[in-house]
């Protein structure tokens, strides 16, 4: 249930302290998102931004979203420029039409309705808005590693724990898209 995802991310894991290659893959994850989101928009919301670093991709005002209220706390002693806001990404508190720029990174994954959250976004999305979702790919190096990996083990392995991580394929996450969204470009990070 949503309850016991919020209770899990209130109470582990942003206790979880990255490797190094981590902390790696995620610079450049932030270095793109910095890019994209600054050669545009005013209005921008940042959904799970209690991943460390999220709220640091722009200067410019921005609202973050988190299920966790120790994540936003962690977040809003980091950033403290940013406001912040408490909620679930599959129902938004906001009104339609509310932002020029969604950024969803590392967080549809581990959603119990990744298609509720998509609606959700092109609900509170203006017309013309920028949707940017970052994603594991099972279709890289790094996926069949983790797929030989859970056929080794015989069960699913799991990032940092997390109660759901539900990895995609570009098609997967474009057949989601698609009947809402026109994907204009993709990249490729790390995985």
């Amino acid at each position: 249930s949503t309850q016991e995802i919020k209770e899990f991310y209130d109470r582990e894991f942003h206790s979880y302290s990255p490797n190094k290659v981590e902390e790696m893959k995620s610079d450049l994850r932030y270095n793109l998102l910095k890019k994209l989101v600054n050669k545009v928009s005013n209005n921008i919301l940042v959904v799970g931004c209690g991943s460390k670093k999220e709220m640091s991709i722009s200067k410019k005002p921005m609202v973050g979203l988190d299920l966790s209220l120790a994540a936003l706390k962690e977040s809003k002693k980091a950033y403290p420029c940013h406001r912040y806001v408490n909620g679930d990404g599959c129902n938004l508190p906001f009104k339609d039409n509310s932002f020029d720029t969604i950024v969803c990174s590392e967080v549809i994954e581990h959603v119990l309705n990744p298609k509720r959250m998509i609606l959700e976004f092109k609900r509170t999305l203006k017309n013309k808005g920028q949707l940017i979702i970052t994603t594991p790919n099972w279709l890289s190096l790094y996926g069949l590693f983790k797929k030989a990996g859970e056929i080794v083990l015989g069960r699913q392995i799991l990032s940092g724990n997390q109660p759901i991580d539900n990895w995609s394929t570009p098609k997967n996450l474009e057949n989601i898209l698609t009947p809402d969204f026109k994907i204009k470009k993709r990249y490729g990070i790390w995985y």
